[in-house]
């Protein structure tokens, strides 16, 4: 029902219960870490997961997912490497196609790209838009994005065009629009900014892309005088 506050109070009182050798005491410290994950109580969500994982010993989703959740705690935290290293442990448990281990793989390559890591981050990115898979778009869209960022607008145009044609129902696709006009506009090809810089209000008339977008149109036609 979404009381995390009630679960985390009766969770915590099963506990002061029950055996420790109980399955169903190791999975309430999981439970407990997603109770205070979702409160944002990050902390609390650390070590709760950690709990959780002193005894849990398979190796399969439940522990990916939990050692992913220690990984989104030390991201939000800025403790990047302490989070790049427990999307690795999540990856080094060989769980090859599942959810957990696409959403580490896609988040370590994000990481990596904070830690200033950029060639690693692409070639991360570029596997995991070529593998398919749930996070193949954002990998892709995020991909166009690091060229951009590197003002690398020629290699940023052809990587966003590639993910447009892709995933055409992304929701992601406004943004790319928007992020083409840019291109084109510092390649000086004023016409396919334009065309990009239309497409963002056409697709997304009341999005802050559009609004963006009308300013990058604005601007083309007063530098050519077209008042």
């Amino acid at each position: 029902r979404g009381d995390y506050a009630v679960a985390a109070a009766k969770y915590n009182a099963y506990l002061k219960r029950a055996p420790d050798s109980e399955r169903e005491y190791t999975m309430s410290w999981y439970n407990l870490g997603y109770c205070a994950f979702d409160r944002n109580d990050l902390d609390q969500a650390r070590r709760s997961f950690e709990k959780f994982l002193s005894l849990y010993s398979s190796r399969d989703r439940y522990r990916a997912d939990a050692t992913n959740r220690l990984g989104d705690v030390a991201y939000a935290d800025r403790r990047f490497e302490e989070a790049v290293g427990a999307y690795d442990r999540t990856l080094a448990m060989g769980l090859f196609g599942i959810p957990e281990n696409q959403y580490a793989e896609y988040k370590r390559a994000v990481t990596l790209g904070i830690l200033g890591r950029t060639e690693q981050k692409q070639a991360a990115l570029r596997q995991i838009a070529a593998a398919g898979g749930d996070y193949a778009g954002e990998a892709s869209y995020e991909l166009g994005r690091s060229f951009i960022a590197q003002e690398k607008y020629a290699e940023g145009a052809a990587q966003l065009e590639r993910f447009i044609d892709d995933f055409p129902s992304s929701p992601r696709r406004a943004q790319a629009f928007s992020d083409l006009g840019l291109a084109y506009l510092n390649l000086g090809n004023r016409d396919k900014s334009l065309y990009y810089y239309n497409r963002v209000v056409e697709q997304s008339p009341q999005s802050s892309e559009a609004k963006e977008a009308m300013q990058g149109i604005r601007d083309i036609y007063v530098s050519e005088g077209n008042v």
